[in-house]
């Protein structure tokens, strides 16, 4: 979240994409950088957490829970956050949901940019988590071939890998 308080982004209706525990989203909203937060995650016990996040926070009336991404219509949304599960699978047999995007690492934020880009208005925001370990190359060329501008990064480093989150617009005049 310090990129997003650094950035102070604002915006009618927010996403967090892969809400997890609702922080994020309920963070945007009480920081008044939208009006409404859409939380999305497909994991129950995330969805469960994300709502009483928002209720603990007295902010039932400013977000809205719900399971899949694909309930958003095209274009209409000013910023999307997220921070999907991005490490590669350890047993590629059985994939862990909530922190490992696939085989390789990166399908599962390929689907989070695709995703973002199509229900992103033109010019609105996209704040997205990512690993080292990841494959940064190929979520650079996603966020280019999705019509991403980056605007900034920020890097965290730890043991071994360094989280990267990538602010970014989509491309086009704002509506």
């Amino acid at each position: 979240m310090n990129l997003v308080d650094e950035v102070k982004p604002s915006g009618r209706v927010c996403v967090d994409l892969g809400s997890g525990t609702g922080v994020v989203g309920s963070h945007l909203v009480s920081q008044g950088y939208c009006q409404l937060a859409v939380l999305v995650d497909v994991v129950e016990d995330a969805l469960i957490s994300s709502r009483d996040t928002v209720e603990a926070n007295n902010l039932s009336s400013r977000g809205i829970v719900i399971t899949s991404v694909e309930a958003l219509n095209d274009g209409s949304v000013d910023m999307v956050v997220s921070n999907p599960p991005y490490l590669p699978a350890y047993d590629p047999g059985k994939i862990d949901i909530a922190t490992e995007g696939g085989v390789k690492g990166y399908e599962t934020v390929a689907y989070f940019i695709r995703e973002s880009s199509r229900i992103l208005k033109q010019g609105g925001f996209l704040f997205l988590v990512y690993s080292s370990l990841t494959g940064e190359e190929a979520v650079e060329s996603l966020l280019a071939e999705n019509g991403f501008e980056k605007i900034k990064t920020t890097v965290s480093k730890f043991f071994y890998e360094e989280i990267k989150v990538v602010y970014c617009r989509r491309k086009g005049q704002a509506k």
